[in-house]
């Protein structure tokens, strides 16, 4: 199996990387959730598509 960026382009526009949860991951939404600060800036390297935003 040949994994260059064309392998993982096709994956990633059909939906079916492996990894993606389709929603926010529930640690990271537990986390936010008790925050009291929502104004707080928050890195979360590799965001996908980014539910978490």
């Amino acid at each position: 199996m040949d994994l260059d960026r064309d392998f993982w382009q096709q994956r990633y526009a059909d939906g079916t990387t492996g990894w993606d949860l389709g929603a926010v991951s529930p640690p990271l939404k537990a986390y936010f959730d008790q925050l009291t600060d929502k104004d707080l800036r928050i890195l979360i390297p590799g965001g996908g598509r980014s539910y978490e935003a």
